[in-house]
């Protein structure tokens, strides 16, 4: 199985189901994805590439006021979920890799992938960033965005 695949369906199946069970006011407030590095979030994931940080992986994304009122609550949903899943589990995060899964703000994925929690504000700073950055950052598949605030992060606002 994919994991882009595996991961729309935990999601789906799984998560925003519990998610409307045990804590329905978060809808509406968190993007869901899988977006970031890994083979997976480029959809090059094979048999081969399952060695690291593959299985159950999910990223919900919140703002700094967000994460203040429902993060702590999601990140004990998303710990307390069933798995195995298809087979898989959530993936043991090697300290070396950075999150690349659970509950975290926009700006705490922008600033590990990017280096800056936002977009780049011109165009020089914007030239620092290594492309490989930005397909990390832009890859993937998000799920759900309610509020917006995570697909509108990368946008070009020159100063």
């Amino acid at each position: 199985m994919k994991g882009l695949a595996l991961s729309r369906r935990y999601y789906s199946e799984v998560f925003l189901p519990e998610c409307r069970r045990r804590l329905p006011s978060a809808e509406g407030h968190f993007a869901a994805g899988l977006a970031g590095e890994g083979s997976e979030c480029f959809g090059f994931d094979d048999n081969w590439s399952q060695d690291h940080s593959f299985g159950l992986r999910l990223c919900i994304w919140l703002t700094p006021e967000a994460y203040a009122r429902y993060g702590q609550d999601l990140g004990a949903l998303w710990y307390s979920l069933p798995e195995p899943f298809e087979g898989y589990k959530r993936p043991v995060t090697d300290r070396n890799e950075g999150k690349r899964h659970g509950v975290f703000t926009v700006d705490e994925f922008y600033k590990r992938i990017l280096g800056i929690p936002d977009a780049p504000m011109d165009l020089p700073q914007w030239l620092t960033i290594a492309e490989p950055c930005f397909a990390a950052a832009t890859n993937g598949e998000i799920f759900t965005d309610e509020p917006g605030n995570f697909s509108k992060h990368l946008q070009f606002r020159p100063s």
